[in-house]
């Protein structure tokens, strides 16, 4: 697994905290977190990109050059309800 160095983490946890959770997108925001992107597929050739934070999909729409955003919340409610629509024995 790899993480955004300090400088982009410190970026991304003021971008959640001063617009997304207050419902905000910025289009330089979305910039700023795209060149993070590119910066990670770049050095380390990422296969994906998991959006592990509940706003962070409101401002980034995958795949971005072939790499796929695997959005946390949607996976997990897409399981939840397949597994509430089952039958259990």
């Amino acid at each position: 697994m790899i993480v955004p160095n300090e400088k982009d983490r410190d970026y991304v946890d003021n971008a959640l905290m001063t617009e997304l959770r207050h419902g905000e997108v910025v289009d330089g925001t979305r910039t700023g977190l795209l060149e993070i992107v590119s910066r990670m597929i770049e050095k380390s050739d990422i296969d994906g990109l998991i959006l592990g934070c509940t706003e962070l999909p409101m401002i980034l729409r995958g795949p971005y050059k072939g790499v796929p955003f695997l959005d946390t919340t949607d996976i997990h409610c897409r399981a939840i309800a397949a597994y509430a629509t089952k039958e259990h024995s």
